[in-house]
């Protein structure tokens, strides 16, 4: 009989690491409040699945202190932790931009890793950077055009990058929401954690300010008319929205991206890109509009604000026919698990 390959999964927060092959994965945790995936985590329990097909046992942290069996292989997901147990090999899997997450640092993780799962382009060497991307649930299940929309939507939250960068697309996001509060009060809702307190284009003062205000559990009311709090289901609140402002964090960094793209399209809420410079390749440029193809914000809702139904209609069907029918694979949640199973076959051969 073939022996069992036993792999350790962890991630960086006790709380969700033993959770990362159940359907209550968080999608956020704010406080005490936990709102779960809308996609019922479909990616990583079927991994789970597919691995115990394939002859791989794998542990959660909880698990694994209870059994304490030998492993094989330990991955770590989305951030560069503590190594657990005595495995000759170690797996990174989505780590954190460098520039949000310090501890994703290239010098750090490729002296600590075997091979790292990225996609970071300038990062994939096919050595030890292999390309991935995030594993999401595509599939809509009917369209709905005739559902009564508000005009704009932006759900983020309010922070600031670990070093200041050209790249940041916090500063960018930020400038949106005080053209829309001086020049449109009313007409962009956005949602989030951290909107009651201040937020500031200079990044150092950004950083000083939230830290005190944190530090003391401060608020501030300046988006009135435009903060409408945490929402508990993003797809069910982007389904009220013709257009989602979709600003990466870090912006202008091939390959990178997040779900918040991916997320409006499930709602066919019409993405407002601003963030990888090769989306297209990912995903059709008829089914987003480029942020950057306008000069100013102004341009940009004029030209957004005296769209059609028609013209709006035909993106939604765009968006609903690539999610739905496109046989491209960089966001599939089944050639995510057979990139990884490949690494992992190959590896314990």
């Amino acid at each position: 009989m073939k022996k069992k390959i036993n792999i350790l999964a962890l991630t960086s927060n006790p709380f969700t690491t033993n959770l990362l092959f159940s359907e209550k994965y968080p999608s956020l945790l704010y406080g005490k409040k936990i709102f779960l995936r809308e996609d019922k985590n479909i990616a990583h329990v079927n991994l789970k699945k597919r691995l115990k097909k394939n002859n791989f046992n794998i542990f959660t942290l909880n698990e694994y202190n209870k059994k304490k069996p030998k492993i094989d292989i330990e991955i770590h997901f989305y951030s560069n932790i503590k190594k657990m147990s005595q495995s000759s090999k170690l797996y990174l899997v989505l780590p954190e931009h460098y520039l949000i997450d310090k501890d994703c640092n290239y010098d750090l993780i490729i002296r600590k890793y075997n091979k790292i799962f990225t996609n970071i382009k300038k990062f994939i060497d096919n050595k030890f950077f292999f390309k991935i991307n995030w594993p999401l649930k595509l599939y809509i299940e009917k369209p709905f055009s005739k559902y009564i929309r508000k005009s704009f939507c932006i759900i983020a939250s309010n922070k600031t990058l670990n070093s200041n960068s050209v790249k940041s697309g916090y500063a960018e996001r930020n400038r949106i929401i005080k053209w829309f509060k001086k020049n449109k009060p009313g007409e962009l809702s956005l949602y989030g954690n951290g909107w009651d307190r201040p937020f500031y284009d200079s990044y150092y003062f950004n950083r000083v300010i939230n830290y005190f205000f944190l530090k003391l559990n401060l608020s501030y009311k300046f988006l009135n008319n435009e903060y409408k709090g945490i929402c508990n289901d993003k797809i069910k609140t982007l389904k009220k929205y013709n257009f989602t402002f979709c600003i990466e964090n870090v912006v202008n960094e091939k390959g990178y991206n997040t779900c918040q793209v991916i997320d409006a399209m499930k709602a066919l809420s019409i993405p407002v890109y601003f963030g990888r410079q090769d989306l297209k390749l990912a995903i059709p440029e008829n089914c987003f509009i480029d942020y950057k193809k306008f000069s100013s914000i102004e341009k940009l809702y004029n030209y957004l604000s005296n769209m059609s139904q028609v013209e709006r209609n035909k993106i939604q069907k765009n968006i609903f026919n690539f999610c739905n029918y496109s046989t491209y694979k960089e966001f599939n949640e089944i050639n995510y698990s057979k990139i990884l199973l490949k690494h992992l076959k190959n590896d314990t051969k």
